[in-house]
């Protein structure tokens, strides 16, 4: 009846809409809803959500979590939490996620490493007796929807 937990305040949503454009850097505290256009370097401390009519083109974009269903071009793309990229997505840039969730139909060019692959401790331990099976380092190469794993 009577927790001792604090509640937390609903994160704040900030909405940039589908006639409006931005140009320059964006920090938002909360999340960020974008249906217009931003050209320029994107920080959020939360969430952000590129709508069918949005598009992000800049050099960095930095968030907690991105769903895409419009377009993002951005020479490095950093996210604490998940990628989801909806089927007419369209992403483009160096990526560093802790998950990706692509949908078919959804196009991606550039390169992508899990937050595991850059710190070991986060990754998964080796079953005994897989020492023959261990992988090698390698950079996975991701265009448009096929993957391809360079030498």
């Amino acid at each position: 009846m009577f927790s001792r937990r604090r509640r937390q305040p609903p994160t704040a949503l900030t909405v940039l809409s589908a006639k409006s454009e931005v140009q320059g850097d964006l920090f938002v505290e909360g999340d960020l809803r974008v249906e217009g256009i931003i050209h320029g370097r994107v920080e959020v401390r939360g969430n952000v959500e590129v709508l069918a009519s949005g598009l992000i083109e800049g050099s960095e974009l930095r968030a907690n979590g991105l769903v895409i269903h419009g377009i993002v071009k951005a020479t490095k793309i950093t996210l604490d939490d998940r990628l989801y990229l909806g089927s007419n997505a369209q992403l483009e840039g160096d990526l560093t996620a802790a998950a990706l969730d692509i949908q078919p139909g959804a196009r991606y060019v550039g390169y992508a490493s899990t937050q595991a692959a850059l710190n070991p401790a986060m990754a998964l331990p080796a079953a005994q007796g897989s020492q023959d099976f261990a992988p090698k380092k390698q950079q996975p190469e991701i265009i448009l929807g096929e993957t391809k794993v360079l030498r």
